[in-house]
């Protein structure tokens, strides 16, 4: 009743010990879920969010590191960044005539954009040729218009946010992986956690 849960009144609620320093009770949880500790394979798990936690690791031996990958992913510090809330642009396709095709949560008007509506777009810029490998947007353009009519954009420093993201993420992976013994191909499976990587679309990532 005092957490105020929509369950009986009555009912116990039990929290999960923190495994240690900024890796928590729900990197925890992740394990109990994908059956890691049970695996024979070396296989990883990152929960992805303001500070990522990376697993790898089987039934054998366990290893959890925590990386500073900052809430870019979760719209923070992107000028047109925005949780995942209604009014959020979830996901971007760039047409063959250079207009933007969105969806946005709720179906409601569109006030920003979230993480996997910024990974979709990022992809998307890729794909088209809108922007190189370093992050540079074609034309010499500071920003790509997203949404003229909502004043919804991606500027060439938003990039460089999400960039600085996925770099912490990605060394994180590296360095768990390098101190287990393996190498990123010998991993059997790579599972994907949190409110962001759930509706993520792996392709664009």
């Amino acid at each position: 009743r005092r957490l105020r849960l929509p369950v009986h009144p009555a009912a116990r609620v039990y929290g999960l010990p923190l495994i240690g320093s900024h890796v928590g009770a729900d990197a925890g949880a992740c394990l109990l879920a994908t059956g890691l500790f049970e695996s024979d394979g070396v296989t990883a798990l990152l929960d992805i969010g303001t500070n990522t936690e990376v697993i790898v690791g089987n039934r054998h031996r366990i290893l959890a590191a925590s990386c500073p990958a900052g809430p870019a992913f979760e719209g923070g510090g992107v000028t047109c960044g925005m949780p995942a809330l209604d009014g959020a642009i979830e996901r971007v396709r760039i047409r063959d005539d250079g207009t933007v095709e969105t969806r946005v949560i709720g179906g409601a008007e569109p006030t920003g954009i979230c993480g996997s509506g910024l990974v979709d777009l990022l992809s998307e810029l890729r794909r088209t040729g809108g922007m190189n490998e370093q992050g540079r947007l074609a034309d010499e353009q500071e920003r790509f218009v997203v949404d003229s009519t909502h004043g919804l954009f991606l500027s060439e420093g938003d990039i460089n946010e999400l960039a600085q993201a996925k770099g912490a993420n990605a060394a994180g992976l590296r360095i768990a992986a390098e101190a287990y013994g393996v190498t990123l191909s010998e991993l059997t499976r790579v599972d994907l956690a949190g409110g962001f990587a759930r509706y993520l679309d792996v392709a664009a990532a």
